[in-house]
């Protein structure tokens, strides 16, 4: 790196480089969302023997936690922005096309999906072809309908994770809790 001198500023030049950690999205196989992928399961185990006082200052909890899952490693994730986590979420279930967490999983649904509404389709009309445009809409709208089900999905399991450490902090079971 040479030091090179612009408008009196000494600035420095840098090499760009890609990073031993980056990944194409294509490589990604699928994800897990919550504390349950190998290395948040330990820290929840540790935590889970903290005296409760020092559960109450948690540098991050399960709901934050997402790992994602590539052909060569996982990346374990913590996002403590809401927002930023719901809107990732969102991006690799429609990315990933999946409804578990694993890559493609959604494209059978998609597809019962496409066949029954090109059906009712014919029916109706009583065409024989469906135009790929028309296709192409019956695709896209059966897509978010079933992405938008599997987020729901996600913030659900939010709840029951925040339920459970509320639970955890006050030395009672979740029924209990509710009673």
């Amino acid at each position: 790196m040479n030091d090179e001198e612009i408008g009196g500023e000494n600035l420095i030049k840098f090499k760009v480089v890609k990073s031993t950690a980056s990944f194409n999205v294509k490589d990604i196989k699928g994800f897990i969302y919550g504390g349950l992928s190998s290395r948040f399961w330990m820290l929840r185990k540790h935590t889970n023997f903290l005296d409760k006082n020092a559960c109450s200052n948690l540098p991050f909890y399960a709901w934050q936690c997402i790992t994602i899952i590539t052909k060569y490693r996982e990346i374990d994730l913590v996002i403590q922005n809401e927002e930023h986590l719901i809107l990732f979420i969102k991006y690799l279930i429609w990315q990933l096309e999946s409804v578990d967490g694993i890559k493609k999983s959604a494209r059978p649904f998609i597809d019962a999906l496409n066949n029954d509404c090109q059906e009712k389709i014919r029916l109706v009309t009583q065409c024989i072809k469906i135009s790929p445009g028309k296709c192409f809409q019956i695709n896209q709208m059966n897509q978010q309908q079933l992405y938008t089900k599997i987020g729901t999905k996600y913030f659900i399991l939010k709840i029951r994770l925040k339920l459970s450490y509320c639970a955890m902090i006050k030395g009672i079971t979740i029924v209990e809790m509710f009673l």
